[in-house]
């Protein structure tokens, strides 16, 4: 038997993060942003957000599920759709197919969910690059079969038959059972990139569920028992949300609070289970998803309205700090259902336009996180050169950007390099955090112009450091023959030599030789961005 008996860590609720602190959400209007493309009589039932900003949606009409992928980065981007949206369908798989509800997608753009019509219904996975694009999983004996997560490297979780599965390179495996509870049923609702499954399994035949986590496909699994010191009572069953790609997972337990109404299942207590570690019970804080930054979104019970929660165990509401990126809206009744990396949030919510109107139910939206405008330092290093000492006081540009985005703040400018620590670089205002595209090019350097990317700290003011090829002799930021010519009119100097070339020594080591010849063939035809 696997079980955990969980320490319990009390949950801090502030208004505001120590340090780096959240001041708002900038919130877009994704039926504005893809016009009729995305009618107002189609319900959005079902989102889901990958890293790359891109969203999957189940529209319903007329009853019927439709799934598509709203890709970044398709169209030209205007006020009203900075991200470039576009709505990708991804069609029925088979004539007999009516219904295709998505329910989770990765950073590939990749989907898994269900397909159902007249047949049983099957899971399915959709390749957005693929031909064909679905691929079909039929339950064993004329059984339903189901799908609920995916990860980049494409195994899928699920169930059939009422247990837990896992498809690997298209093979459907049933996982170890639980030893106390052999033919418990239960489903795998995530799996996280190092190919763990997570889920529930049944703990009673009255069916009481616990999370559980597979350390591997064929290992029996580690089941989450709330430690009595929790205050969640042994009937209480629960629901297993989502889980980032280290392993930590989110969800919630559920009970009957009045033992006049025992099917109201109106007790919630949401936790978090690391991988390694003590779980975290969070009280009244349902989490619906985390990302791998450490923070989640999800809403305080009663209340349905999204709030974030930091890695640090800091709460913020999201509706009084949302800044309308669509003008001439105001929002309320927002629901947040997903996270990533960079902060973003998706979900659904309505709007009603400031001169006044009906409100407007059933919009869903794309919300980027605004920040406390923070020094950020950035440290710089020339490829293979042993001093960046002579590269002091000279001008630094930069420029930021995210998943090809227009951030909030400074996002471009000027700097000169100077030493903190040792370390030479700039240090800049800035109000952007997560997974950034930075853009530096040191000015009368043999350094090329280069996008890095680089991860800033949602929570702290950790320094960031980028790598510059070496080897621009001349200047032009693309190294050819030209810089070779350079290096060779320079060769065999030092600095009391007529014929030195400070550029040309490449290493920084006060002398022109064959080292600096090595790092320029190495870097040869690279160009600077």
């Amino acid at each position: 038997m696997k079980a955990l008996f969980a320490t319990v860590v009390p949950l801090l609720v502030v208004s505001s993060a120590q340090g780096v602190e959240l001041e708002g959400y900038r919130i877009w209007d994704v039926r504005t942003a893809l016009g009729s493309s995305l009618p107002q009589e189609m319900a959005v039932v079902q989102l889901d957000l990958n890293s790359e900003g891109a969203l999957s949606a189940v529209r319903q009409i007329g009853g019927i599920d439709t799934s598509v992928v709203i890709k970044p980065r398709e169209v030209i981007a205007t006020s009203s759709n900075p991200f470039g949206y576009k709505l990708i369908p991804t069609g029925l798989p088979t004539p007999g197919a009516t219904a295709v509800y998505a329910w989770s997608m990765n950073d590939l753009g990749e989907l898994a969910g269900r397909v159902s019509g007249n047949f049983d219904q099957q899971g399915f996975s959709w390749r957005p690059s693929a031909e064909p694009k679905f691929t079909l999983f039929p339950g064993q004996s004329g059984s339903e079969l189901v799908l609920f997560a995916n990860n980049n490297a494409g195994l899928l979780g699920g169930s059939s038959l009422g247990k837990p599965i896992a498809v690997n390179q298209n093979n459907i495996v049933f996982l170890p059972p639980w030893s106390e509870m052999i033919s418990g049923a239960g489903s795998v609702s995530a799996v996280d990139e190092s190919n763990r499954p997570y889920g529930t399994l049944s703990i009673s035949e009255s069916g009481v569920v616990r999370p559980a986590r597979w350390p591997s496909l064929s290992e029996e699994p580690e089941l989450l028992f709330p430690s009595l010191g929790s205050g969640i009572p042994a009937t209480a069953t629960a629901r297993l949300n989502a889980v980032n790609s280290s392993g930590t997972s989110v969800g919630h337990f559920l009970w009957a609070t009045s033992p006049a109404f025992p099917q109201v299942l109106d007790g919630l207590e949401g936790y978090l289970w690391p991988q390694a570690g003590p779980v975290q019970y969070l009280g009244n804080y349902i989490p619906s998803d985390i990302a791998n930054s450490g923070w989640s979104v999800g809403r305080l019970n009663p209340g349905q309205d999204a709030v974030v929660r930091t890695s640090s165990g800091q709460i913020k509401a999201v509706a009084p700090i949302l800044v309308p990126g669509n003008p001439n809206y105001i929002w309320s009744g927002v629901v947040g259902a997903k996270i990533n990396a960079n902060g973003w949030i998706a979900g659904i919510g309505a709007n009603r336009a400031i001169a006044g109107g009906d409100l407007r139910q059933n919009r869903p939206f794309i919300a980027l996180p605004i920040f406390s405008l923070r020094n950020l330092r950035i440290n710089v290093v020339g490829e293979s050169m042993t001093s960046m000492n002579r590269l002091l006081g000279k001008s630094v540009s930069y420029s930021f950007s995210q998943e090809g985005i227009k951030l909030s703040g400074p996002q471009s400018g000027i700097q000169s390099l100077d030493s903190d620590g040792g370390a030479v670089g700039f240090t800049v205002q800035t109000r952007q955090r997560g997974q950034l595209d930075l853009y530096v090019r040191v000015q009368d350097s043999t350094l090329l112009g280069k996008i890095s990317k680089v991860h800033v700290s949602l929570d702290s003011d950790s320094p960031v450091t980028v790598v510059l090829y070496n080897g621009d002799v001349d200047g032009d930021n693309i190294i050819t023959i030209f810089d070779y010519i350079e290096l060779s009119t320079a060769w065999d100097s030092s600095p009391a030599d007529p014929h030195w070339n400070v550029k040309a020594d490449l290493d920084a080591d006060n002398a022109v030789t064959i080292f600096d010849y090595v790092i320029l063939s190495q870097n040869f035809d690279k160009q600077g961005d």
